[in-house]
């Protein structure tokens, strides 16, 4: 089975990992098996190349090296000291990080379902719905995702969902909530 190449580098910190893909393996999916014990974490990194970052729509090319750009949990770029949140996921031995992802095979599926994208409809009357840096309500508030954004789903827990921005103005990434008190601010458009 083909094998993308994840590159990362900076200062002293270095590494190289393979990911076994198929023909259908998008950015996202792979991203997802990157941080499969915490797929929230995949909104902490982009996936660049040749000085781009990629889509998460786009398909793998196994015989590319992708470089793993740490952003953080509130998708901007942080002080690189503390990459290492972003490179091994919660219960993983620092020595082999994703490890859960290479072990098993990766699933063979005809048809890839889209990456779900979602528009923002709440908040119309405050400039948009409140973005938090985490799936938790309490965590810090990075500001408003504005009323009619395009935002694609990274990760989705019950009534929460991880968001990369698409189209409009607000945070690049962040949670939010899909309804409060039954209003519905969050609508799937795919």
């Amino acid at each position: 089975m083909p094998r993308a190449t994840v590159s990362f580098k900076h200062e002293e910190q270095e590494w190289t990992h393979d990911f076994e893909v198929d023909a259908a393996t998008t950015v996202l999916d792979l991203k997802r098996k990157m941080t499969s014990s915490a797929p929230e974490h995949a909104a902490w990194f982009d996936l660049c190349r040749d000085g781009a970052a990629l889509k998460n729509t786009e398909l793998v090319d196994p015989l590319a090296i992708y470089i793993f750009h740490y952003l953080g949990p509130s998708g901007g770029d942080q002080d690189h000291d503390i990459i290492d949140l972003g490179v091994v996921p919660a219960g993983e031995d620092a020595d082999e990080p994703f490890k859960a992802a290479r072990d098993g095979p990766a699933p063979v599926t005809e048809n890839v379902p889209a990456v779900p994208r979602w528009k923002i409809t709440g908040g119309s009357d405050k400039g948009g719905i409140i973005v938090r840096q985490s799936e938790s309500l309490k965590s810090a508030d990075l500001g408003r995702v504005s009323t009619g954004a395009i935002v694609e789903e990274i990760a989705r827990v019950g009534d929460r969902l991880c968001y990369r921005l698409e189209e409009g103005t607000g945070p690049v990434k962040g949670w939010v909530s899909i309804r409060v008190s039954g209003k519905e601010l969050v609508e799937k458009i795919s």
